[in-house]
């Protein structure tokens, strides 16, 4: 499924404003990377988020992990996203990959084997199977370029099993924000593979993307094993980290970041929020 959404259309999904909205309160937590084949375990650093307030009570609440780019924590990943997440009800976990490990990018370089950055994310969906206030059946998944490329590998058919966790802690749906596609891609068009999803996907693409194509992703979707479950729209006239629009504070503007342009965009950060309200939901 491919749309391609206007900047116009954008502002009036936006208008129209979201339902409950509640508090939100955080801590710091730290859990264990999933076993695999007897090697070392990582303890991830995150910052876990719950929605709160005096009408909630003991309710559990659908959880949402949050997946960093590749050049760390940034605000939208640690603030912007959590704090929209959390006042619809939605708890979110937001792990530290890089930190955790005491790096800090991995944009020019990739620090950490994909097997290992997978065993973090079903480390974090074991952690949250057996937190006693979230909704262990409405664990989703949501990541940005880097973190996007997370969230499709670890919807992966072949990834269930792979990793020793309990049968209740899989993910429900997840959301790819400008993900790289890269190395999905190349098992289509380079060794015939048509790719098997578990779980429903959606991409969330910039057409004006140039580190992050979607005509990549585009043909990851076209390709894969039927029935479908991963589906993709395209923001319009959107460059890659479109919902950027701070960095520790500081506002950005366009910008080249390693030969790559960067720029925020309103109606397409509007739009992506509240389509992703829109796919997390449509899992009850």
């Amino acid at each position: 499924m491919r749309r391609v959404w206007n900047p116009i259309i954008a502002m009036v999904l936006a208008a129209l404003g979201a339902g409950n909205s509640y508090a939100v309160e955080s801590t710091q937590v730290t859990f264990q990377n999933a076993p695999y084949n007897g090697q070392p375990f990582t303890n991830v650093k995150a910052r876990l988020t719950i929605p709160a307030g005096e009408s909630v009570g003991e309710k559990l609440f659908p959880v949402v992990i949050v997946l960093q780019a590749c050049c760390g924590l940034d605000d939208n990943v640690t603030t912007d996203w959590p704090n929209f997440l959390g006042q619809r009800g939605f708890a979110t976990l937001v792990p530290d990959l890089l930190g955790s490990r005491d790096l800090v990018s991995a944009c020019d370089r990739e620090p950490i084997p994909l097997d290992e950055r997978m065993r973090d994310v079903y480390g974090a969906i074991a952690f949250l199977a057996n937190h006693p206030r979230v909704d262990h059946d409405r664990i989703h998944v949501l990541g940005f370029s880097w973190g996007g490329t997370h969230v499709l590998e670890a919807l992966l058919e072949r990834r269930l099993g792979q990793f020793a966790t309990p049968e209740s802690a899989r993910v429900k749906n997840g959301v790819a924000v400008y993900p790289g596609c890269i190395g999905i891609f190349k098992a289509v068009t380079e060794r015939h593979v048509s790719p098997a999803f578990y779980a429903p996907a959606l991409i969330i693409g910039a057409e004006l993307d140039d580190w992050t194509p979607v005509s990549q992703c585009r043909v990851v979707v076209e390709g894969q094993r039927t029935p479908p479950k991963v589906q993709m729209e395209i923001m319009a006239g959107a460059h890659h980290r479109f919902d950027q629009w701070t960095s520790r504070g500081r506002r950005l503007s366009t910008r080249q970041v390693l030969g790559h342009t960067m720029a925020p965009s309103q109606s397409a950060t509007d739009t992506a929020r509240r389509l992703t309200v829109e796919f997390l939901e449509a899992a009850r």
